[in-house]
């Protein structure tokens, strides 16, 4: 276990003074008033309100992932204007979104410390609209990767952990359960908008021709995204009147239970690391690089799995994306559950153990329709709990308070994951081919189960006190 230098505590107890303890103790005076019944009906009424919210900020933020979905069409409009665009000339707007979404979940983790969830969302949200109604603009695949790319995820990231920390205030005991059902809507997001974002844009369902849709489609690209765009600023805004803190006289109770012995003190109260401070510790050096190694083969395979199907039908392509999506929100729900009952060490290093042994057996299941289309959803399923059990690990590792910026340098993990999956996947599928790729990053992520089981803490409470 690690250790604070004094210096460095001090530093860990300033960063609880900002926790509104002025309000508690009003609250505290009120609290002979309330009947405990009444009480305990609001405390779950708002923690309810906070994951609704969560969930519905979550089914917007997760249309990041339908890009695979509608980069054809878009591909096919951006040709109108330049003939030479090419696919592989748009696959840099996911990989630029999902930098900036790594890059800029930090920010929005110390937004969320000034101005609270609601209004962290809600700007967040609005910059991914905002980006969204932009794209309907653009005519190049550089205003694309801007806009719709490096905006649209800089947008993403500021809102994405403010449902997730705000829900943890709430349900403090539950962070594999907060964390499953927020991120949840993450993967829903993509099933949903995948089939809406369709039918949008192509809604007769004509075929390409010769890789690329002809005018009858690509005329509805503008359109697509401004529906799209009105689409998220409802749901942004729905989202924003949902999230809010415990209330002062929830927050009394809870501290006035702990005190009288008829709650379990959260040992999180008294372990708040600062992110500052966080890369001092080498749990969370181990986590950043447990985190790269166990996405880089999934970012792969949702890039590529329509590559390795390519002789399958059309049909049963869109059928499995769907499904793929629905598993990776399960996924993330199953897996949190999973640490709740045990502990994100358990649940981390057998989502790990799993996933690593489905990628370096994928390249194998492509004879059988069913047994590609099960080993897919599997290994996404696997995937998804990356998810809920890294916010899981950084809050019980580094305590609740500085959770949504200390998991945004964590996710960074991810972020410089989907970058060298396309760059080394290119060049071990020169050297190896596609059935190379996935077997060398399933041996990348069973080397994160071992450092995983090898090294990681195992704490009930917060490791590093304060």
């Amino acid at each position: 276990h690690s250790r604070l230098t004094p210096s460095r505590k001090a530093a860990a107890s300033d960063n609880v003074a900002d926790d509104g303890s002025s309000e508690i103790s009003d609250a505290v005076e009120k609290l002979a008033e309330v009947k405990p019944d009444d009480l305990e009906k609001v405390a779950k009424s708002q923690a309810i309100s906070a994951l609704a919210g969560g969930v519905v900020l979550h089914l917007a933020l997760g249309t990041l992932y339908i890009w695979g979905n509608i980069a054809p069409f878009v591909t096919s409009y951006l040709r109108q204007f330049d003939p030479n665009v090419t696919a592989s000339d748009t696959l840099f707007v996911f990989a630029t979104a999902l930098m900036g979404l790594s890059f800029s979940l930090t920010f929005g983790g110390r937004m969320e410390r000034k101005i609270g969830p609601k209004w962290t969302a809600m700007i967040g949200g609005y910059i991914m609209a905002a980006s969204t109604f932009a794209a309907a603009q653009c005519r190049s695949v550089g205003a694309l990767i801007t806009v719709y790319g490096l905006v649209f995820g800089v947008g993403t990231g500021i809102a994405y952990s403010a449902p997730l920390v705000c829900g943890l205030r709430h349900l403090p005991t539950q962070k594999g359960l907060v964390s499953g059902i927020i991120t949840a809507g993450f993967g829903a997001g993509a099933f949903l908008f995948n089939y809406i974002s369709t039918w949008l844009v192509n809604p007769a369902g004509h075929a390409p021709v010769g890789g690329y849709f002809g005018p009858e489609v690509t005329a509805n690209i503008p359109f697509m995204f401004n529906a799209l765009g009105c689409c998220y600023f409802l749901m942004v805004t729905l989202a924003g009147f949902l999230l809010k803190n415990p209330s002062p006289e929830v927050l009394a109770a809870r501290q006035q239970a702990a005190a009288s012995g008829t709650q379990p003190a959260l040992a999180d109260d008294t372990c708040h690391i600062a992110p500052g401070d966080m890369f001092g510790e080498p749990q969370a050096w181990l986590l950043w690089v447990c985190f790269f190694l166990t996405s880089i083969g999934g970012i792969f395979v949702l890039g590529s799995y329509k590559s390795f199907g390519s002789f399958f039908s059309q049909q049963y392509l869109v059928a499995l994306g769907a499904w793929a999506s629905i598993f990776n929100a399960c996924g993330r729900l199953a897996w949190g559950q999973l640490a709740d009952r045990t502990s994100y060490k358990i649940a981390l290093s057998t989502m790990t153990a799993c996933l690593g042994t489905l990628l370096l057996c994928y390249s194998f299941t492509t004879f059988s329709a069913p047994l590609f289309f099960a080993v897919t959803c599997a290994l996404v399923f696997c995937y998804g709990g990356n998810f809920s059990l890294y916010p899981t690990a950084t809050a019980t590792l580094f305590g609740s308070l500085n959770a949504g910026p200390n998991y945004g340098l964590i996710f960074t993990g991810l972020g410089f994951a989907s970058v060298a999956s396309i760059f080394f996947g290119n060049k071990i599928v020169s050297v190896l081919g596609m059935a190379g790729v996935t077997q060398v990053y399933g041996l990348v992520c069973l080397l994160g189960c071992f450092l995983t089981i090898k090294f990681m803490n195992t704490p009930e409470t917060c490791s590093v006190p304060s």
